[in-house]
């Protein structure tokens, strides 16, 4: 894939449950426990705790978990936004004896050659940890304390130091044509992999991942927050995807040692919950919010333009500019000059609804004039009641989105048969 074809921007951070990031993802989640055994004792007795340092002159060095004691010493090579912006740095332009510093020996983890390690996080899936991860980054001399005891690597199985920046993302990545062509199906090779060490415990997971690595400023969110209210905390990854964030919820099976995956938006049965919402118009300003799923959640309510960023000056029809002369318009349809922001939604006359008014606007038919954009946030709140849920957040907009007038959340809940399900729509 060519550099640039996706725009994959860090996305908001997740409610997160003592959990970091920095330039690391997953999927099927449904893989197994290849080492270690499990420690006895809680985690607030344990003060597990490994040391990470992570730099451009760093060697990728990650120990088997069932085979140490005491603190443990982690490092990683690590990409920096500041020399790809100054031109500093180039992946094609590095020695293959540079490269190789992003590749790591994880044959406890079930790979047999070594594999391409672009990004991380740390954090804890133990409610009850009280270990902390010392972070010392080589670029900047400064040194992080993070509470956490698991080390999640996002990696890429069949990479070699000889591949250039273009040739490892083509690993995980569909071309722009091939994402088109392919009716935008969420798919991706068998080359991405997540894995979560849990130094604590000494055991690794390891599963399939769908995200796609792309290129070096590409950043996953990874955080651990509490989802189904028993056992290990949930692993939330999150990125922005063609301007959409994409997020995966994966829950941990300690006994069977396993990962297996709640909700994902990477999945085929993924349904995106725009298509359960419909919106339109009224006098007054006003616009109407409608969902009803298939589920059986249904919301309504009405809200006002005048309760955003709106005023009435920017929605009336009397505050277009000049109309055009007879002579220019060669259809003799009665239109206007329009040039300034507010032009898709000055659909209104003294409060009064000008229906004829919103095809020549905004180009939209009237039952689509008011939609939902892309999804820009996916966090964990707690409802009333202390459950947990999990958010999709959208922007709600008129016409080209000159002002948002708010955001329609779906909130999912666990349903305790193994998956997040949609629980109730709010408009916020």
């Amino acid at each position: 894939m060519k550099r640039g074809v996706l725009l994959l921007i860090l996305a908001a951070s997740v409610c997160a449950a003592g959990c970091s990031s920095n330039t690391a993802g997953n999927r099927d989640v449904s893989g197994s426990a290849i080492s270690g055994t499990s420690v006895s004792g809680s985690a607030a007795e344990e003060k597990t705790a490994f040391r990470l340092t992570t730099g451009r002159g760093e060697k990728a060095d990650i120990p088997d978990p069932g085979q140490t004691e005491g603190e443990v010493s982690v490092s990683l090579a690590q990409f920096s936004e500041d020399w790809y912006y100054s031109g500093d740095w180039d992946w094609n332009e590095l020695s293959v004896k540079e490269r190789k510093r992003w590749f790591a020996d994880l044959s406890f983890a079930g790979f047999d050659r070594d594999v391409f390690v672009p990004m991380y996080g740390v954090g804890s899936m133990d409610p009850g940890s009280s270990s902390v991860v010392k972070v010392l980054d080589t670029n900047t001399g400064k040194e992080k304390k993070r509470e956490g005891d698991c080390l999640i690597l996002y990696v890429i199985e069949g990479a070699d130091p000889d591949d250039s920046e273009e040739e490892l993302s083509e690993l995980t990545c569909l071309s722009r044509a091939e994402y088109i062509e392919e009716g935008e199906e969420k798919k991706t090779s068998e080359n991405a992999w997540l894995v979560v060490i849990d130094y604590a415990k000494g055991i690794t997971y390891r599963a399939h991942s769908r995200f796609m690595w792309c290129y070096f400023l590409q950043q996953f969110e990874f955080s651990f927050a509490e989802l189904t209210r028993y056992g290990p905390y949930e692993l939330v990854i999150e990125e922005m995807y063609h301007n959409e964030v994409q997020a995966e919820v994966i829950q941990f099976d300690e006994g069977n040692r396993e990962m297996r995956c709640l909700f994902s938006t990477w999945e085929e049965d993924y349904r995106d919950y725009r298509e359960f919402f419909s919106g339109h118009l009224e006098d007054d300003y006003k616009a109407v919010l409608e969902y009803r799923d298939d589920s059986g959640i249904s919301f309504s309510k009405t809200v006002s333009l005048l309760d955003s960023n709106y005023k009435k000056e920017d929605l009336d029809l009397d505050q277009r500019i000049n109309k055009i002369p007879d002579n220019r318009i060669a259809s003799g349809e009665d239109r206007w000059i329009v040039d300034d922001e507010y032009q898709f939604v000055r659909l209104w006359e003294n409060g009064k609804l000008k229906r004829d008014q919103i095809k020549k606007a905004t180009s939209c038919k009237e039952e689509d004039v008011v939609f939902l954009y892309s999804m820009d946030q996916a966090f964990v709140r707690t409802q009333d009641g202390g459950i947990p849920q999990f958010c999709l957040s959208r922007s709600v907009c008129v016409g080209h989105r000159a002002e948002v007038l708010g955001n329609l959340e779906l909130r999912l809940q666990y349903d305790g048969w193994g998956a997040l399900v949609p629980a109730e729509v709010e408009f916020v």
